[in-house]
Order: structure tokens, then C-alpha cells, then sequence
């Protein structure tokens, strides 16, 4: 009698080498790409609508991945230039558990009991993570409302 059980690619590969007796050292994954904040691919940024949300460990990339937008596992949202990682901006949060770009446009980081810890201000149509470094909550008309002012060009 068989028994089917599905598992991660990486699960499976630690699984395979412990049954051979090799042992295999990977590196913990410091953030997993958000599979439940789809972007829109007609923009020439990468552009996320309303009910994005991102918890603990997600992260989301800019179209040609030159920042990621992370929600780290210490609370704080923060957006890293990708290949040095260097922090360009942050919410400076330290309890927060998600961020959601709420269905009112306003993008916004909360706590495990859903209080808003910081939060843009704004009533925005859509949040572009743009490959120039700069994040921002545009409003219907496609002007900026709000942004980090940021730059992976410093």
C-alpha cells in the first residue's frame, strides 16, 4: 500500500538526502514571494490593486526585480534594493504582522489584533513598485498621492 503525499521542491530534496544518509545545508529562506498580491503585467511598472496584502516573511518584487517591497518577520515594512540589499525606506514598525493596500486605497501596516501601526494616508487607485527604487499610491487619474521618494540610483 502506497500513500501520496505532496510536498515543497525543498521539503522533498531534504527528504531524498536524509533517506540516502547525505545531509545537505540550505540556508533559511529570510522571505518568500507573495503568491496573494497578483500584479498587474500591462503596466511598465509592477503594479498591485486593491486587497493586496503581504504577512510576515512575503515580499513582492518591482517588474524587473531591482527592489522588493518585504514585510519582514520582525514587524517592519521595508523596501530593499535587491542585489545589495540595502534598505532604501521603512515603516518603522516593530509589531506589525501584515500590510494590506486596503480596498479604500490607503496601504497600511497592522498588528495581530488588526491596529494600524502606520498607514499612507491615502485613498489611492493602485500601488506601483517601480524599478527606478521608488514606491508609490497613485490616485484615479494616475497621479502620485503618496510615495517613499526613494531611488536604487544613491
Amino acid at each position: 500500500m502506497f500513500r501520496v503525499v505532496t510536498v515543497s521542491a525543498r521539503h522533498g530534496l531534504l527528504m531524498l538526502l536524509a533517506a540516502v544518509g547525505l545531509v545537505l545545508f540550505l540556508p533559511p529562506a529570510a522571505a518568500q514571494a507573495a503568491t496573494h498580491c497578483p500584479a498587474r503585467e500591462d503596466q511598465p511598472n509592477r503594479v498591485f490593486e486593491h486587497g493586496c496584502r503581504l504577512d510576515r516573511g512575503w515580499y513582492v518584487s518591482s517588474r524587473s526585480d531591482t527592489v522588493r517591497l518585504v514585510m519582514q518577520s520582525d514587524g517592519n515594512l521595508v523596501l530593499r534594493r535587491t542585489y545589495d540589499d540595502r534598505p532604501l525606506w521603512s515603516s518603522h514598525t516593530d509589531r506589525g504582522s501584515y500590510v494590506q493596500f486596503q480596498n479604500d486605497g490607503n496601504l497600511v501596516v497592522r498588528d495581530s489584533a488588526n491596529n494600524p501601526l502606520w498607514a499612507s494616508g491615502t485613498n489611492g487607485y493602485f500601488l506601483a513598485l517601480q524599478d527606478d527604487g521608488n514606491l508609490v499610491v497613485r490616485g484615479y487619474n494616475y497621479n502620485p498621492l503618496w510615495a517613499t521618494g526613494t531611488s536604487i540610483y544613491v
